[in-house]
This record gives structure tokens, C-alpha cells and sequence, in this order.
């Protein structure tokens, strides 16, 4: 009876650590970055913009140099603090930022097209001058850009080439996948699809072996 409340114990601490495990790395994903320094030396002036997130870069105006995290670069001696500095900042072209209930900014997702019939998502290259497969649907023009998401449910396909791009009516093509996407302005993005997917993963074997463990002890 002892040596089965240990085992149900131990078993108990693992699964609390993986979840803790779990929690810690969500959290860390979510967490935008620490502003960012930026100074203007012509002004001679020093000031903060936000340092993005993991689906979003910013950068400052024209004239200003950013000098990396404001918490390890202190404002030059000499320099007046400025409370609001303007600055740009420019979503993620990636799979995981366009996705329904991801977390951190809004991704860039004017290029992503949807196909309702057979739940895909996938983006092209310029949605613009992209004449679409049948079936496959650009973002209404009564839906913000910021709610233009790919369902949770539906499966992202690597890429998807235009009609006018096979030389003009050419058979469209689309390739399966859900590897990684590399946001274009330049920072790294994976192409997970959710978090809770990820606990899933690492809880549900966690699960299975306590479940195995006490039948086993029977």
C-alpha cells in the first residue's frame, strides 16, 4: 500500500512538472519584448518605442538608431528624454501569426486566401495581382484585416500558385504542409499551430503512463 502512494506520488510530481514546464514556455512565447532604445543624434535626443513580440517587429523613425534593449542601454549623457517616440511596426507573414487564438500581435495576412470546402488556408505572393483557384476565397472587404485569420480546424498548405502565375488559366497547385514560415521582415518564426496543441503532447503521454502504472499495480 506504501510502495503504491509512492508511485502515485512520484507519478503525480512528474505530471505537475511537465505542466509547470508547459506553462512556463506559453508564457515565454506571449511575452512581447522589452522596449527598445532609440536615439536621435542629430537632435541629440533619446526616447523608447515598443520592441514587438513574436509576430511583430518595430522600428523607429527616420533619423533615429536603435541601440538595442532600453533595460541594458542607458540614454547617452547629454541627451534629452523624449516621453513618445513615433514608430513602425510591420506584422509577421507566418502561419502561426495568422492563425486563430495565436498569441502576440497581429500578423501580416492581407495575402492569406481561404478554401471553405476542403478547410485549407495557405498564402500567396501577392494578393493583388493573384487570380485564385476555384474555390479558394481573398479576405472580404467587409472583414478587417485584423480578423482575418485562419481557422483553428483548418490545415495550412506550404504554398498555393495563382492562375496567372501558370500562364494565364494554368491548373493552380497547392502543396500540404505546416512546417516552418519564416516571417518576411526578416525576424524567425516556427510554424506552430497552437499552444494547446503543445500541451497535448506533453501532458497526454504524462496521462497515459500514470493510467498504465496504477492498473499495472492492481
Amino acid at each position: 500500500m506504501d510502495e503504491k502512494r509512492r508511485l502515485l506520488l512520484f507519478a503525480l510530481a512528474a505530471l505537475l512538472f511537465v505542466f509547470c514546464a508547459f506553462l512556463l514556455v506559453a508564457l515565454a512565447l506571449a511575452a512581447p519584448l522589452p522596449p527598445l532604445r532609440v536615439v536621435n543624434h542629430q537632435t541629440k535626443e533619446c526616447g523608447e518605442i515598443f520592441g514587438g513580440d513574436e509576430c511583430m517587429d518595430c522600428f523607429p523613425p527616420a533619423g533615429w538608431e536603435n541601440l538595442g534593449f532600453a533595460s541594458d542601454v542607458p540614454c547617452p549623457e547629454g541627451y534629452t528624454v523624449v516621453e513618445n517616440v513615433d514608430s513602425t511596426c510591420q506584422g509577421f507573414k507566418a502561419q502561426f501569426c495568422c492563425s486563430e487564438g495565436h498569441s502576440g500581435a497581429a500578423g501580416h495576412c492581407e495575402d492569406l486566401v481561404m478554401n471553405s470546402e476542403k478547410k485549407q488556408c495557405a498564402f500567396v505572393d501577392d494578393i493583388q495581382t493573384c487570380a485564385l483557384p476555384k474555390q479558394w476565397t481573398r479576405k472580404p472587404d467587409s472583414v478587417d484585416v485584423y480578423g482575418w485569420t485562419c481557422p483553428a480546424d483548418y490545415e495550412w498548405l506550404d504554398s498555393l500558385r495563382c492562375q496567372d502565375q501558370e500562364g494565364g488559366g494554368g491548373q493552380a497547385t497547392a502543396e500540404s504542409g505546416g512546417g516552418q514560415a519564416t516571417p518576411e521582415s526578416g525576424g524567425e518564426q516556427t510554424g506552430t499551430r497552437c499552444l494547446p496543441c503543445l500541451g497535448t503532447t506533453l501532458v497526454g503521454p504524462a496521462l497515459v503512463g500514470l493510467w498504465l502504472l496504477l492498473k499495472g499495480r492492481r
